[in-house]
């Protein structure tokens, strides 16, 4: 955003969506600063999103449809259950990440 920039995004009511400052500080809602390197998360049933930048932000504005599922993160993996993430590490750490020929190879 440009300085002295004022944003209304409109989104879904029914999703998630959330602001991440890559660089610099950003008002939202008129009321709240958010400094870099934070976020902001809108919960469902807001439909804009109100931004105000007094100088130059970079950011990233992002939003979904909410999966509704249960979600276990550990480190850098995000899964649905403990299991899953165990079954990440194990493929990780046996060079099989990034591969999807090696990682799905025990799936036939």
């Amino acid at each position: 955003m440009k300085p002295d920039c004022r944003l209304e995004i409109p989104v879904d009511p029914t999703h998630n969506a959330f602001a991440y400052v890559i660089e610099g500080n950003l008002e939202v809602d008129g009321k709240q600063d958010i400094k870099q390197n934070h976020v902001v998360l809108y919960e469902r049933g807001d439909s804009i999103i109100n931004l105000y930048a007094k100088e130059a932000v970079e950011l990233l504005v992002m939003g979904g449809k909410p999966l509704n599922e249960p979600v276990y993160a550990y480190g850098p993996f995000v899964m649905n259950t403990e299991d899953a993430i165990r079954k990440c590490y194990e493929a990780y750490s046996q060079g099989k990440m990034g591969n999807p020929d090696e990682v799905n190879a025990g799936k036939k």
